[in-house]
């Protein structure tokens, strides 16, 4: 029997070489699915195709830091900055 779950192919790279990275705005309109439209974690990670962890992540972070929670790729906040 053969799932082909977790199954190792030739040619295929690791994960690490394939990490997404999303914008901040991304995450925004993400997390505005969640809270204004009233859909669940799992919709909103279905369609966007995310894990519903990473959909909580950012919902957390949102909910505790605000406007500064996804200061984007490499740029510091403003309290990094000081």
């Amino acid at each position: 029997w053969e799932s082909g779950v977790n199954s190792k192919h030739k040619g295929d790279t690791p994960m690490a070489d394939k990490r997404k990275v999303y914008t901040p705005e991304f995450k925004l309109a993400a997390v505005k699915m969640i809270t204004d439209q009233k859909l669940s974690v799992a919709e909103v990670a279905r369609r966007l195709g995310v894990t519903e962890n990473r959909l909580h992540d950012w919902k957390k972070a949102l909910a505790t830091k605000g406007v500064d929670a996804f200061p984007g790729s490499g740029h510091l906040t403003p309290q990094e900055e000081e």
